[in-house]
């Protein structure tokens, strides 16, 4: 894949992250309107280098693609996590929320985990192949949020990008050729990772009065009767 973006879905995951801006930007908090430019990030998924240039955001979310192999699987989740991880890392020291500073921890202590065990597979599996990929962030900049604005900007955009997670998996668990240390991964991902969507579901309509915009993702491939309000313990 030798396009600017190597595969549809990693355009989709731009959709995604514009289409829960739009949503978003229909309230009238800072948290909702803050979200009004995206930002294309290239990441070498071998070292995590990466290089910041600007792109327009889309504006619907389209059809979900599937991923086509293994190692397109593997270079386009090191993205998605490292971006998961720096949100999370920010959240850490930015919430008040002891809920919320817990699943900060969470995400950075297992994501990162499985940052490296994907790059020792790329370097084992695949070496000599070009890893760098090209990945439009989910997580809008909320660098001037403060208080329960950033709280729930972040729990708006870690939904999305959560659910997006979710979907990349499922559609790798469905690949004939992948190793089995790859589906037992993607297996735990998807598990985890909903684990949490529920969670940040409970605490959205707990502490703001109503589900996420990002509830407009039901539909999708495994998201289909979700249960939003159910509680899950923080970790």
């Amino acid at each position: 894949m030798n396009s600017v973006l190597r595969s549809p879905l990693v355009a989709l995951l731009a959709v995604g992250a514009a289409g829960a801006l739009s949503l978003s930007a229909c309230g009238s908090d800072p948290a909702s309107t803050a979200a009004a430019d995206t930002t294309t990030k290239a990441v070498t998924a071998a070292d995590g280098a990466s290089t910041v240039s600007a792109a327009s955001p889309m504006e619907s979310m389209g059809s979900m693609m599937q991923v086509e192999s293994e190692f397109e699987f593997l270079t386009e989740m090191i993205p998605h996590h490292q971006e998961a991880v720096e949100a999370a890392t920010a959240l850490r020291t930015r919430t008040a929320r002891l809920e919320l500073q817990g699943l900060a921890d969470a995400i950075v202590s297992s994501q990162s985990a499985e940052i490296t065990q994907m790059n020792g597979w790329l370097a084992s599996w695949y070496a000599g192949e070009p890893t760098d990929v090209e990945y439009r962030p989910m997580m809008r900049d909320a660098s001037t949020l403060t208080g329960d604005a950033y709280d729930k900007a972040f729990i708006d955009d870690m939904l999305m990008h959560h659910m997006m997670a979710v979907q990349m998996s499922q559609s790798a668990l469905k690949l004939k050729d992948l190793r089995a240390e790859v589906r037992t991964l993607a297996t735990a991902i998807v598990g985890a990772q909903t684990t949490e969507i529920k969670q940040m579901n409970s605490w959205r309509t707990e502490w703001y009065g109503a589900a996420s915009p990002s509830d407009s993702m039901d539909g999708m491939d495994g998201m289909d009767g979700l249960d939003h309000g159910t509680t899950v313990p923080a970790s």
